[in-house]
């Protein structure tokens, strides 16, 4: 869904039935000529949303906010959820997944994953730690794919 405004009144309802259903959404910051790409948070609450500084970022900055649900497999990452995890990815198909423990600025750490064995890799290397696995969502860059999803919000900043 595509929207011209941050704190439009539609899209703030829309987001807080997101957190409602789940607890926490994604937020994508794209930053142009910045060198970092984008950025990855995690959002908890319309309060932590206002306050993320969206207002002010820099014109031709792209904002996504994705729904957590997009992301089923979450937990504590032990000997039984690496089972589970790989019973459920498919060889070939890509993955990502979300270290949910955040560094001092909410960023969470993302990882695109593409075989069995780099999955197994990241889950065993990140034990004890939280994470969020869901298949990789394409966001769409033509504004009418965007527009229709009911699964991403974007707006951009003019």
């Amino acid at each position: 869904m595509y929207f011209n405004s941050f704190d439009d009144e539609i899209l703030i309802e829309i987001l807080q039935g997101w957190l409602d259903e789940d607890g926490e959404v994604f937020i994508d910051i794209y930053i142009p000529k910045s060198g970092s790409g984008t950025s990855r948070s995690v959002i908890k609450s319309i309060d932590a949303y206002k306050e993320s500084s969206i207002d002010k970022l820099r014109s031709g900055s792209t904002v996504e906010i994705l729904k957590a649900s997009l992301y089923p497999m979450e937990g504590i990452i032990d000997d039984a959820f690496i089972k589970m995890v790989m019973g459920k990815t498919v060889e070939g198909s890509w993955y990502e997944m979300h270290l949910m423990d955040s560094d001092e600025y909410g960023r969470c750490v993302v990882e695109e994953i593409g075989s069995l064995n780099d999955m197994r890799f990241y889950l065993e290397e990140n034990h004890d730690t939280r994470v969020r696995i869901g298949p990789f969502v394409h966001v769409p860059s033509k504004f009418e794919e965007i527009a229709a999803m009911e699964i991403i919000i974007s707006f951009d900043i003019g």
